[in-house]
C-alpha cells in the first residue's frame, strides 16, 4: 500500500573509519626523542638530588653545633673527642651531644634515617654506621695462627668527624700537651692514675671561634669485608667514616688528591676506594661547622690544602698555622 514505509529497505550505513597506527620509523623517532630528553634531564635530576642531600647534611651540622653550643654553655668547655679510660663503655664526642641534639649516633644504616648524625650522601654511598660495637680483636702470630684472646674493644664509625688534633701533632706530641684541636690534653699521661683521661678544651682557649673548625663531613677510610670487627654494614666491605680528622702525615698521592681531586695510580686499592668516596659524597665539596655555629660548604682544597697559612689556621684553637708540624 502506498504511504506505508518500506520495511525491507536497508538502513543507512555509516562509512567505516580506518585507524592508522605508527609506522616503525615514527616509533623509532619517538623513542629517540624520549631518550634524548631523558639524557638531558637525568644529570639535572641527579644534581638536584645531590644538592638536596648536601642541604640536609648542612642542616645536620648546624644542629650538631647547636648541641655543642649548649654543652659549652653548661660546662664551660668543649666535648672531649673521647674518654678512653676503659676499652669498653667509652664516651665519644657524639655521646656528649646526644641529650642536647635529641638524636643518637646511628648503629647501622637502617637506623640512620632520622638522626642528625646521619648524612644521606654518606648513606647513599654505603657508608658504615656503628655505635659502640663491642668486639674481640682477631689476634694472630707471625705464622697466621689465631691467638685466643679475651680482650674487648668497641668500634664506632659514621658520617661526621670531630676536629681532634688540629693540623697534625704526632701522638707523642699530643701526649705531651701540645694538642691544637678540640680533643683535649692528657693529664700528665705518663703519671696520671687515670691514663687516657683528657683535660677538655676550655671555651676561652678557642681564640677565633668563627675561624675554628669543629665538626665536618667524616674523613673516610675503607673497611674490607674480611675485617675482624663484626659490623653488619661492613659485611661486604664499605666506606668507614672516622670519628676524628687525622691530618698527621699524608702521603704525597693523598695530599695531591685533596688539592686536585685526581687519584694517583700509586695509591692502594683501599685508599682508592676511600678517596673516590670522598670525591663523590658531595661532588668534590666538604661541609664544615665552625665553633661559632656557622657552616661552610666549600671545595675540599679550601679546607685540606695545608700549603696555605689561612687554611692551616682554621684547624687550630690558637688560630696559628704551626708550620713546625710539617718539618
Amino acid at each position: 500500500m502506498s504511504g506505508q514505509p518500506n520495511r525491507t529497505q536497508s538502513p543507512c550505513r555509516i562509512p567505516a573509519i580506518r585507524l592508522r597506527g605508527f609506522t616503525l620509523i615514527e616509533l623509532l623517532v619517538v623513542i629517540a626523542i624520549i631518550t634524548i630528553l631523558a639524557s638531558l634531564l637525568l644529570p639535572v635530576l641527579s644534581q638536584a638530588r645531590v644538592a638536596a642531600q648536601r642541604t640536609v647534611c648542612t642542616n645536620n651540622l648546624r644542629q650538631q653545633m647547636l648541641a655543642v653550643s649548649l654543652f659549652v654553655t653548661d660546662n664551660g668547655h668543649y666535648p672531649l673527642l673521647r674518654d678512653s679510660r676503659n676499652a669498653t663503655n667509652q664516651k665519644f664526642w657524639f655521646d656528649f651531644l646526644e641529650s642536647n641534639s635529641g638524636s643518637q649516633w646511628p648503629s647501622s644504616r637502617s637506623t640512620a634515617r632520622r638522626s642528625v648524625f646521619a648524612c644521606p650522601s654518606y648513606t647513599r654511598l654505603g657508608g658504615i654506621y656503628a655505635r659502640h660495637q663491642a668486639y674481640t680483636p682477631d689476634l694472630r702470630d707471625r705464622e697466621g695462627t689465631v691467638i685466643p684472646s679475651t680482650l674487648q674493644f668497641e668500634a664506632s664509625m659514621g658520617a661526621y668527624s670531630y676536629n681532634g688534633s688540629g693540623v697534625g701533632p704526632t701522638f707523642s706530641q699530643v701526649s705531651d700537651g701540645r694538642n691544637l684541636g678540640l680533643r683535649g690534653d692528657w693529664e700528665d699521661a705518663k703519671n696520671h692514675p687515670n691514663r687516657g683521661l683528657y683535660r677538655p678544651v676550655r671555651e676561652a682557649q678557642v681564640r677565633a671561634p668563627s675561624e675554628m673548625i669543629s665538626i665536618g663531613d667524616a674523613s673516610l677510610g675503607y673497611l674490607s669485608g674480611d675485617n675482624s670487627i663484626p659490623i653488619p654494614d661492613a659485611s661486604a666491605g664499605a666506606l668507614s667514616g672516622r670519628l676524628a680528622f687525622g691530618l698527621f702525615r699524608r702521603s704525597a698521592p693523598e695530599a695531591s688528591f685533596f688539592q686536585t681531586l685526581q687519584i694517583d695510580d700509586d695509591v692502594s686499592e683501599s685508599s682508592r676506594k676511600a678517596l673516590t668516596g670522598i670525591a663523590q659524597r658531595h661532588q668534590g665539596k666538604q661541609g664544615m661547622a665552625f665553633a661559632d655555629g656557622h657552616v661552610r660548604s666549600r671545595l675540599l682544597k679550601d679546607f685540606f690544602d695545608l700549603r696555605h697559612e689561612a687554611i692551616r689556621k682554621l684547624w687550630n684553637q690558637d688560630n696559628l698555622p704551626h708550620w713546625e708540624f710539617d718539618r
